[in-house]
């Protein structure tokens, strides 16, 4: 428990050293300021996707640009000779960046409730956060593992949304056949997008259960079978880069 915060403190040191911080802080501000110019109607609207888009691209891409700074400063393969163990690197990258979704969120909260004075489910929107930061947490170091730089990881990230969305794009064209579409709401955009609208309105917490459960099942999987395993690998990979 000790390295895992120590590792979290650097993991909030090296956010703000490379300025991730503060852009995350820019866009929570920019969302309050746009929540300004909308009504109460049109806020809650579009505040799944906002909270959706938060936990889950803005997670993933910090992660990649935070990988692509470690293996420029050679970071990660010191690491290979630390005390250390990836369990514990991974878990504080998932703690690290689970608190700084919720930093967001908190100040958009108070933010929206000076601009349209909304009320959220607060224990929902924590709920929701930490199984879907957890899992974009892994999809950023997934996409690290196979991007040479972090332009590489932008366009394989935007490839992956796309194949996510493209059973979503089938529905609204008509062309998916209807025997599949009840099928498409376990995809992992759509999971993470109910996962974020827990704190909205009344939740149907059996369905809940279950997203929660896929969500789990798929990030355990990710990391024990893809991520700590293939680690040192990667590390080593960059040594001398």
């Amino acid at each position: 428990m000790t390295m895992i915060k120590h590792l979290v403190k650097h993991e909030w040191l090296r956010l703000i050293k490379y300025n991730l911080l503060i852009a995350s802080l820019v866009v929570s501000f920019i969302w309050v300021i746009a929540s300004a110019f909308l009504t109460y109607e049109e806020l809650m609207l579009f505040l799944p996707t906002i909270f959706l888009v938060e936990a889950s691209a803005m997670t993933a891409l910090l992660i990649g640009a935070e990988m692509y700074y470690e293996k420029k400063e050679h970071t990660i393969s010191s690491m290979l000779i630390s005390p250390m163990s990836t369990v514990d690197y991974m878990v504080s990258k998932v703690i690290a960046h689970g608190l700084n979704t919720l930093l967001i969120f908190a100040i958009m909260i108070v933010g929206f409730i000076f601009t349209v004075d909304i009320r959220l489910n607060i224990f929902e929107l924590f709920l929701g956060t930490v199984f879907v930061a957890s899992f974009y947490v892994g999809l950023g170091l997934l996409l690290s593992y196979f991007s040479k730089d972090f332009t590489s990881l932008l366009v394989n990230y935007m490839i992956m949304m796309i194949l996510f969305l493209i059973p979503s794009i089938l529905i609204l064209a008509g062309i998916l056949p209807e025997s599949l579409i009840n099928y498409t709401k376990y995809i992992p955009s759509e999971i993470s997008l109910r996962l974020m609208s827990l704190s909205l309105g009344e939740v149907d917490w059996s369905q809940a259960f279950i997203d929660m459960g896929i969500t789990l099942g798929a990030t355990l999987v990710m990391y024990r079978f893809i991520l700590i395993p293939r680690f040192k690998s990667f590390a080593s990979e960059h040594l001398g880069v």
